[in-house]
């Protein structure tokens, strides 16, 4: 079953992304982090733009779900002064054990924009997008997210509307892949992948819904 979250009205409105594959979830491994420092998103060369806005709502969404995070802009300075260069170092030389150590980091979120071409003033995107989590004790991989797609523009009459799909594998959450909204910038495309992204992650410690989960067990 599906739910419908309803937006303004406007007759020019987009069918949403035409995904060229399903999204793909791997459910998270071990236990929940508590804290979470979110990587500046490694870009295509051409997405640079897009990838800045990718970062701009990574914080907020992650903390929503029920996390603490080091959003992107402080984690570029935290890890800059232990030599790791945002862009340029290499993921396996992260210092995540240090990061644990010294600032309760838990894991680590990596974002790669393998794939972006956007134009704002005629509504069309495509892209490609991998999240992955990081766990800073083990360093191995614990949770990912891919997700690709396109954004065309398609004249309909109706009010804009987000389809919200529940299936039985990932559970609840927001489907990138099928939406019909008001023809969006860049920037509102970024924040609605970064909520699809989010809500694939379990509730987090500081979510009430966790909380009441864990009684519930």
């Amino acid at each position: 079953m599906s739910r419908l979250l309803l937006g303004g009205i406007g007759a020019w409105l987009l069918t949403a992304c035409i995904s060229w594959s399903a999204p793909e979830v791997i459910p998270i491994r071990g236990e929940l982090p508590r804290q979470i420092l979110i990587l500046p998103v490694g870009q295509a060369e051409m997405g640079r733009q897009f990838a800045r806005e990718l970062d701009d709502h990574a914080g907020s969404e992650i903390e929503k779900r029920g996390y603490q995070s080091i959003r992107p802009n402080v984690a570029r300075t935290l890890l800059a002064a232990r030599g790791w260069i945002a862009g340029r170092s290499e993921v396996l030389d992260l210092p995540l054990q240090e990061l644990q150590k010294d600032h309760d980091v838990d894991a680590v979120m990596l974002t790669e924009l393998a794939d972006w071409q956007g134009d704002a003033g005629s509504g069309r995107y495509r892209y490609r997008i991998f999240w992955t989590l990081l766990d800073c004790e083990s360093g191995e991989e614990i949770w990912r997210y891919d997700d690709g797609g396109q954004v065309q523009p398609q004249r309909q009459i109706g009010q804009p509307r987000i389809l919200y799909d529940e299936d039985v594998a990932h559970g609840p959450g927001p489907r990138a892949q099928a939406y019909a909204v008001q023809r969006m910038s860049s920037l509102e495309l970024a924040g609605l992948l970064q909520k699809a992204s989010a809500q694939r992650l379990p509730f987090g410690p500081d979510h009430p819904d966790h909380a009441w989960r864990v009684r519930k067990d």
